[in-house]
């Protein structure tokens, strides 16, 4: 969606005239349009690095994840990377299948 639709969707959810958005508020619905995608991935362990499929994906976006649950042995991210349609994450260990990760892809 962009940015323009998620104003003109936003102005008549909330019932605002599409004037009333200040720069700040433009801006950061410009800056929305920009993530390709964002959503939550169950661990499947038995390995550190966790492929999460991401449709669309490219080599040149940026991979934002972060550790929403830990489970009960806590691992830590070591790093993402984007890739062709997934998002590889490395983690300290193998997470097992308890792990949440979050993430959001940024357009590169």
């Amino acid at each position: 969606m962009s940015a323009p639709q998620v104003r003109t969707e936003a102005a008549a959810a909330g019932n605002y005239p599409e004037q009333r958005f200040n720069q700040r508020e433009r801006k950061m619905l410009q800056s929305v349009a920009n993530y390709a995608q964002a959503s939550k991935h169950t661990t499947a362990g038995g390995d550190a690095v966790e492929v999460i499929s991401v449709p669309g994906a490219v080599a040149a976006d940026i991979a934002l994840v972060t550790m929403q649950t830990t489970g009960a042995t806590p691992r830590t991210i070591v790093k993402a990377v984007a890739g062709t349609d997934s998002i590889t994450v490395t983690l300290s260990g193998d997470p097992s299948t308890d792990h949440v990760l979050c993430w959001a892809l940024v357009q590169g």
